[in-house]
């Protein structure tokens, strides 16, 4: 279990002039090895029992409310350094780890969704020397009802990470991200992505 549960961990690193990133690697490594463990003994649980409809998650606090595709589980609470965030995972026929995360983002006044995708984006690298340079966006994308931007790499070496964001005028920002363990973003698993994004909804108050 251990073995597997360290190819599942995902190192985060934050961007911040206030908040340097160093002095806070060893609490998110192993904040974010605890969780890695808990979505794979989650995912075993699954699929053990065969499986059910992922059910639908409407935080309180949050303007939107969202499902993860069937095979998904998880949907532990978790504190990034972009903001809370909800965390689904699971296994590929192959083994292939795929970790899905919904993100309510900090928003700066001067924050464009592209913005929010690029800090989403770099908490799923292992470095921070990615500066966006190869990045490719796409602005007529969504996520329910609310117009957002989409982020990934051609690079090789990280195109196995999709993000796409939106803004509300309530200064309100969210984020939707897809990781691959390993191999790329193919189209069957940017269909599961999409249906995440399509799935969202604004709350009702």
């Amino acid at each position: 279990m251990s073995a597997v549960a360290e190819n599942w961990s995902v190192t985060i690193q934050l961007y911040s002039s206030t908040k340097p990133a160093i002095p806070h690697r060893t609490w998110i490594s192993a904040t974010s090895l605890l969780l890695a463990a808990l979505i794979l003994a989650l995912i075993m649980t699954w699929q053990r029992a065969g499986g059910i409809t992922a059910p639908r998650f409407e935080p309180d606090g949050w303007a939107i409310s969202f499902q993860p595709p069937s095979g998904f589980r998880g949907g532990q609470g978790m504190l990034t350094p972009v903001g809370p965030a909800y965390q689904f995972g699971t296994l590929q026929d192959d083994g292939t780890a795929i970790i899905l995360t919904v993100t309510r983002a900090g928003l700066d006044p001067t924050d464009q969704p592209l913005d929010i995708c690029k800090r989403v984006f770099r908490t799923f690298l292992a470095s921070g020397t990615w500066h966006g340079d190869l990045a490719l966006t796409d602005e007529t994308k969504k996520i329910g009802p609310l117009r957002a931007v989409e982020l990934w790499d051609p690079d090789p070496s990280i195109n196995n990470i999709i993000v796409r964001a939106a803004t509300l005028e309530i200064d309100d920002a969210y984020a939707i991200s897809l990781y691959v363990q390993k191999g790329e973003v193919e189209p069957a698993i940017y269909k599961l992505f999409e249906e995440a994004c399509s799935s969202v909804a604004l709350q009702t108050k």
